[in-house]
């Protein structure tokens, strides 16, 4: 198994982590040029992730659906595999492909991991991307962002700040614990967290790009996820687009760029 396969398998896998509660598969397509395309989908579509690697990968061919999504991380973290110590002897690989239940197309089915040593091994098997339709997982179709802006260490540094305040203020209920209303008007952007009784609010940006002709967003977002879409920004910054009814933020790693998607929730503060 090549180090590329490996580094670029645990940069995804890394990057969905936060969301394994709500993101249980990826999808993965080989390209023309040899490159891979990835998306992930959160069960209620209120997250999804749309990856491309940077490298080649040889060994992938066609398509695969991962499921068990920590096990596989696992293996390829593991200090059998890492490159990394005396534990480390480098790993064999052997990618099992066959018919899928479509009939038409070849999916990969397991993945052999065996070290060099041949003192340790592990199976993987892959989930049918033709089950449950799996194969058609995409994000959410947005037509145009309104409204883009950068991301970086001060504004997510102002938004955790606020955050811990809010999280002090006397609890709704449900759902509605959990979201904040993002504001653009006259170029600014604005995080308001709580309700009419409790309420505070930061401003993230104040540069502004309007790509179309809006008069201001306010829409609702969870709170839990753009706290973790932001912690995956690092030491660096993004780019974040914005409509009325998603949130993105694209990200560069080594190995891959990540468009990360975000909806809108449909519910009143």
């Amino acid at each position: 198994m090549s180090k590329v396969f490996r580094d670029v398998m645990v940069d995804i896998l890394t990057h969905i982590e936060p969301f394994r509660d709500s993101i249980t598969n990826l999808l993965m397509r080989k390209n023309p040029d040899g490159t891979i395309t990835a998306v992930a989908k959160a069960r209620d579509g209120n997250i999804g992730f749309l990856i491309e690697s940077k490298e080649e990968i040889p060994e992938f061919e066609h398509i695969a659906c991962f499921g068990s999504l920590p096990y596989l991380r696992s293996i390829l973290k593991s200090a059998y595999f890492n490159g990394k110590g005396k534990a480390s002897t480098g790993m064999g690989i052997d990618m099992q492909y066959e018919l899928s239940s479509n009939g038409e197309t070849t999916a990969l089915r397991a993945i052999q991991f065996t070290t060099k040593s041949k003192k340790f091994e592990a199976f993987y098997q892959a989930t049918d991307p033709f089950v449950n339709n799996l194969n058609k997982v995409k994000l959410p179709t947005i037509e145009e962002y309104d409204a883009e802006f950068i991301v970086g260490q001060d504004q997510i540094k102002d938004f955790s700040e606020v955050l811990k305040i809010h999280k002090t203020a006397p609890k709704i209920g449900g759902d509605r614990d959990d979201i904040f209303k993002l504001t653009i008007d006259d170029g600014t952007v604005q995080a308001t967290f709580g309700d009419k009784g409790h309420h505070s609010s930061v401003t993230l940006a104040d540069d502004v790009d309007i790509a179309t002709e809006i008069t201001g967003i306010d829409s609702l977002f969870a709170v839990s996820k753009i706290e973790s879409m932001f912690k995956l920004i690092g030491k660096g910054e993004a780019h974040c687009s914005v409509a009325k009814r998603a949130l993105r933020i694209q990200i560069e790693t080594a190995w891959c760029t990540y468009s990360i998607v975000t909806v809108a929730k449909k519910l009143g503060i």
